[in-house]
């Protein structure tokens, strides 16, 4: 099996021993296999092991693999997560959370380390799975192209061997490991496909595994093409600005043809993370008129005339905050950030890098003060203007769309609207010759 696996990761370019790795490890059998296998190969190694705290195991299973990275010589780091955690990733499914939580616990070990690589115990079976999977839910440009050997930092060595393959070196090398009971239950639909489909698929075709393993390498190379090239149209089409995120879509059939439009679309949103059955409704939003929307958990994504764009969901809460203006801070909320900065007048009015900076004459501000989203009917006096303008006719003005308008916000005081962010100043607060206090507004949007 070693020889497998040198064979393996020099096909994939991996590096050679002693290459320092760090090892994910959960104390089953594949991670177990995993890290003796590559410790037997002369690698330079530390274990890292994730404690969910979802097992009455864990603990147990923290101190074996503890043991077995003693017995091997490599330095053992742990990280035990918190209900607390998963709260913060409330909106993933627990399996989905506890990866990412692995995932973020791996990135801070090879920071703070200094290690170049990152090795999980992905093995043949786990691609199947993966493409099974894939299947089920519909995800069109990677429905075989799965786990990567190589993908950033990650490697994994193992892809190229079965579970049945790693259990009987275990075995050989007389090794034990963890196992975890809650693989055995089918409540988890990846269990169920492990435990119940792929031994029918067994029954129903031998081969099946050595032909969905072909179908996987042919369409990987064929999706990669696909990517280098639609990933230099994408250059040329697809813009950012302030969070939103745009296609232009008669630029996209000026260079891919109207009737590949659809297929570079299906890309670009599965670039941006969306899925298969997402990506099948957005698809409608082709042939949809202006204004028609789709929500997915933190985004919404817009038909706008000739693009699509992607839009960071606005939050939508009356909360008012008040504000003390005579003093250096910073407000928080929503993903927003505002910079409050006393100042005397100012020789020439500046911009703060990466911020939007509004000059505000203090003595004519009247407390209290509040910031809130814009409403339907607010009004502001700008400056250079005469009489007061609707804020929904200056941000029609400015050609926003239904979804940015919502994240726009104004600051008041007891007299009305001073500001409209990233657009107008009240008249009545603007810096004239006579200003001898003023104030300087810094907002970072929301990104």
């Amino acid at each position: 099996m070693l020889s497998k696996i040198v064979e393996f990761m020099q096909a994939q370019g991996m590096p050679a021993a002693p290459t320092p790795i760090l090892v994910a490890v959960s104390g089953g059998a594949d991670s177990v296999a995993l890290l003796t296998a590559l410790h037997q190969l002369g690698y330079k190694l530390a274990v890292a092991h994730c404690n969910h705290g979802l097992r009455q195991e864990a603990l147990a299973e923290e101190e074996w693999v503890r043991s077995l990275a003693g017995r091997l010589n490599c330095p053992f780091f742990v990280r035990r997560f918190t209900p607390a955690d998963f709260a913060e990733l409330s909106g993933d499914g627990l399996q989905q959370a506890a990866r990412k939580l692995r995932y973020a616990f791996w990135e801070e070990l090879m920071a703070q380390r200094s290690f170049s690589y990152c090795a999980t115990a992905h093995h043949a079976d786990d691609q199947l799975e993966t493409q099974i999977m894939s299947f089920f839910r519909g995800n069109g440009p990677k429905l075989l192209h799965t786990i990567p050997a190589v993908r950033g930092p990650y490697l994994r060595p193992l892809l190229a061997l079965t579970k049945a393959d790693l259990l009987q070196w275990l075995a050989d090398q007389g090794q034990d490991w963890c196992h975890d009971k809650s693989n055995d239950h089918d409540e988890y639909q990846r269990n169920l496909v492990r435990n119940k489909l792929i031994p029918l698929l067994g029954t129903l075709q031998p081969a099946f595994r050595e032909r969905f393993a072909t179908q996987a390498q042919r369409y990987s190379s064929q999706q990669e093409w696909f990517s280098q090239h639609f990933r230099a149209v994408a250059t040329r089409i697809v813009g950012q600005e302030g969070g939103v995120v745009s296609l232009d879509l008669a630029a996209c059939a000026q260079e891919m043809g109207e009737a590949h439009v659809a297929v570079f679309v299906t890309w670009w949103l599965d670039e941006q993370g969306f899925e298969g059955t997402q990506i099948a409704e957005l698809l409608h939003l082709l042939h949809a008129k202006t204004g028609a929307t789709r929500t997915y958990g933190a985004r919404v994504v817009l038909r706008d005339r000739n693009h699509l764009r992607i839009h960071p969901r606005a939050a939508g809460e009356e909360s008012i905050l008040i504000l003390d203006l005579d003093q250096d801070q910073e407000i928080q909320w929503s993903g927003h950030r505002l910079h409050i900065t006393p100042l005397d007048p100012p020789t020439h009015i500046y911009s703060v890098a990466g911020a939007q900076s509004h000059w505000l004459d203090a003595d004519q501000l009247r407390g209290p003060f509040s910031i809130r989203p814009w409403r339907i009917g607010d009004r502001i006096a700008p400056y250079g203007m005469q009489g007061s303008k609707l804020v929904s006719d200056i941000l029609i003005d400015q050609k926003q769309d239904r979804i940015a308008k919502a994240n726009f916000w104004v600051l008041e005081d007891e007299q009305g609207i001073v500001l409209l962010a990233g657009y107008r100043v009240a008249a009545r607060v603007a810096l004239t010759s006579q200003t001898k206090r003023c104030i300087r507004l810094d907002h970072y949007p929301s990104v």
